[in-house]
């Protein structure tokens, strides 16, 4: 699990964008995009040629594909990947790049008035443990020798259209703002990378859930991402508790 992007790359996105910002609000109004904008400048980000979008290939459409190569870009709902990337994965490498939000602005925009409200940061903060939980609606995929990731943490804006400011809102477009780091995962070794400094040994579902940080709910789901991977194994039982090992 290498972290891939360099400042210049960072200074790219950031130009990127400004620039898929702009086509869009030229053809329609901010927030009611038909192509959103995360997805659309994390696609000009990894293939600037736009004569590789958008290509039907195999009964599907890729997001990009260069003649060799596809790539799919995929903000969330993995599982719904599935019956293309089966097709795909069997003549050609598939590189899917999910685009992590890190952090979230939200804005609201008045449908009445135009007006853009104040900017409130959402208190929910993006790490690699959701990519762990869109990786589970893959497990049949994952360890595809033809499919690899990349994931891409962003920051962005996210704008909600409203009646009112009390009003929670229709969510509208989301604008990247900066992106923050990068990640490789072709192989499993990357993914064990994701295993939790501090676990024993041999370790239950709490104690993983302890030394990852999150919630007990989420903890079968991982390791079971993580078993499908070949990076944990289960050794046993600690009375009724299931045990687990680094494999």
């Amino acid at each position: 699990m290498l972290n891939i992007i360099s400042d210049a790359e960072k200074e790219r996105f950031s130009e990127i964008t400004a620039a898929v910002t702009e086509s869009a609000v030229e053809r329609t109004t901010i927030g009611r995009l038909s192509e959103k904008t995360l997805h659309a400048a994390v696609k000009a980000f990894c293939d600037e040629n736009t004569a590789h979008h958008e290509i039907k290939l195999e009964g599907y459409v890729a997001d990009i594909f260069d003649g060799k190569r596809i790539t799919e870009i995929q903000t969330k709902h993995f599982y719904v990947l599935k019956k293309k990337l089966g097709v795909f994965a069997r003549k050609y490498p598939v590189t899917i790049v999910y685009p992590l939000i890190r952090t979230r602005v939200i804005r609201k925009v008045n449908t009445l008035t135009g007006e853009v409200g104040l900017a409130r940061k959402s208190p929910k903060k993006g790490t690699l443990h959701t990519f762990l939980e869109e990786l589970y609606g893959l497990s049949d995929l994952i360890r595809d020798p033809n499919i690899k990731f990349r994931v891409y943490a962003v920051d962005v804006e996210e704008y909600r259209f409203v009646k009112s400011e009390k009003d929670r809102g229709e969510k509208g477009d989301i604008i990247p703002t900066a992106l923050v780091e990068g990640f490789i995962f072709d192989c499993a070794g990357d993914f064990a990378e994701m295993l939790p400094d501090g676990l024993p040994e041999e370790f239950t579902a709490a104690q993983y859930s302890k030394a990852a940080r999150i919630n007990k709910g989420k903890v079968s789901m991982e390791l079971n991402v993580f078993k499908r991977l070949g990076c944990v194994k289960e050794s046993g039982r600690n009375g009724r508790e299931k045990l687990w090992r680094r494999a």
